[in-house]
């Protein structure tokens, strides 16, 4: 009896321009298409990039003007820096961000490049289980580095549902 050669996968090629009204409709095809276990490569062009590049930067540049400031109130926020119209260092009261220097990334940052990573090893893919373990090894790691910013405690229970199986639809319900 003759032996099969496994069939090599469909491909689908998905070129899309850059902009949001030409790409979601691309990656939404792309995904159903990989659903339906086919092979996809979405083409775009360099402004796709650009504007990735550009949406990190615009979280980092923010998230490190807003790092001083977090979690205080609008008064505590007068007392301690007046206006913030530049990078600065937390000061020392600060409950989450004490000790980190003028232009420092947070876990909002921290997160978003976490979040890319994850999406990029998988192709696209969401794995929620990959996803919670992931979460928790960051703040392992955040905590190591004697940052206190870490996860919140509805975040943490919603991981430690998903990692019991908890559906991932189900685990923001407390």
């Amino acid at each position: 009896h003759a032996h099969k050669a496994a069939m090599p996968k469909k491909v689908v090629v998905i070129a899309a321009g850059g902009t949001g009204g030409h790409l979601f409709p691309a990656a939404a095809f792309a995904e159903e298409m990989f659903r339906r276990d086919w092979r996809v490569v979405l083409m775009t062009d360099a402004r796709a990039m650009d504007r990735a590049l550009g949406a990190f930067a615009g979280v980092a540049l923010g998230d490190a003007m807003g790092m001083p400031t977090q979690t205080l109130s609008p008064a505590q926020i007068e007392t301690y820096y007046g206006a913030i119209t530049d990078f600065r260092d937390a000061v020392p009261e600060q409950p989450v961000s004490a000790g980190l220097k003028a232009g420092s990334i947070t876990d909002d940052m921290e997160q978003s490049l976490l979040l890319a990573r994850h999406l990029l090893e998988r192709e696209g893919a969401f794995d929620e289980q990959a996803w919670a373990m992931a979460l928790l090894e960051w703040e392992r790691s955040t905590r190591a580095r004697g940052v206190n910013d870490l996860l919140g405690p509805s975040t943490k229970r919603a991981i430690e549902a998903l990692l019991r199986g908890v559906p991932a639809s189900e685990t923001g319900r407390f």
